[in-house]
């Protein structure tokens, strides 16, 4: 899974013109998004129905029709830039590290999410709590459909800035207020800011790099999304064993501030001339 990911957002980016890659990128990210919404509840469908190695064998022919898939992808052919025997940077963009450390705080509410959202909504008294990931899905779809185009018009530190934003105050807002209603709200809210972040900060990665580099930049970017994840599924699961639930989305929120002060740090040093980190271009 990750050999897939790296490649195919690198082979995603390298097919899509530059002027849409932040629209592109997002049609890409919502087919992963939506995926991953329909892919379970087919699975229990079909366990259901007609057991375990069904399920397995069904995995497997999906599988060889994504092979299918890849082959009928007209890819361009690259030259290979000259570059040392060995550097750092084949293994992580290090000009994208600031950047890296702001995505990578912004992942880490996502890991809390996606690990105790359900339990939280059993102590807060939810009814099938776990209609939040089809609305937090739907809050994804609907938003990369106009983060990407934001994107491709200039205003990527604009919708950077602005999912963080709303990622901040959603989480608070959920930890502190408990009801049916801001639950699935926040569901749809948390969704739609995670589905503005990603088109954003994958092009403030990519726009960075070389063409040389853009596998190196997309191995950086979701390694900071997987270590942001994983961070918060380990945060999470410290604050719940000393405290109560709540206090995980708010430590999510802070976080999300953090990575918002690391991202107006950084769009202040870029403008220095010479110093620049991250580029719009």
């Amino acid at each position: 899974m990750g050999l897939t990911s790296v490649s195919g957002n690198t082979i995603a980016i390298d097919v899509i013109p530059s002027a849409r890659r932040g629209e592109g990128m997002g049609f890409y990210g919502l087919s992963i998004n939506l995926v991953m919404s329909l892919a379970p509840l087919i699975a229990v469908a079909v366990y259901n129905q007609y057991g375990f190695s069904v399920n397995v064998w069904t995995g497997l022919l999906i599988a060889f029709a994504g092979v299918g898939s890849v082959l009928l992808i007209n890819y361009p052919k690259r030259e290979r830039g000259a570059r040392p025997r060995f550097s750092f940077d084949r293994l992580i963009l290090v000009k994208a590290l600031p950047t890296a450390l702001a995505y990578t705080l912004s992942a880490v509410p996502y890991g809390m999410v996606i690990s105790f959202v359900v339990l939280y909504g059993k102590e807060t008294g939810i009814a099938d709590p776990g209609y939040f990931f089809i609305l937090m899905a739907l809050g994804v779809g609907m938003a990369r459909l106009v983060s990407g185009r934001l994107v491709d018009s200039g205003k990527i530190h604009t919708v950077a800035v602005c999912s963080l934003l709303l990622l901040t105050c959603v989480f608070a807002v959920f930890a502190l207020w408990h009801s049916t209603y801001v639950f699935f709200t926040c569901a749809w809210l948390i969704g739609t800011g995670f589905g503005i972040n990603v088109p954003a900060f994958q092009c403030l990665f990519v726009n960075v790099a070389t063409p040389e580099m853009r596998g190196t930049a997309t191995s950086t970017y979701l390694t900071s999304f997987d270590l942001g994840m994983r961070l918060g599924m380990l945060t999470a699961g410290y604050i719940t064993a000393h405290a109560d639930i709540s206090y995980i989305y708010l430590a999510g929120s802070i976080a999300c501030l953090l990575s918002l002060f690391i991202l107006f740090a950084l769009f202040i040093y870029i403008c220095i001339p010479g110093t620049a980190f991250v580029c719009q271009a």
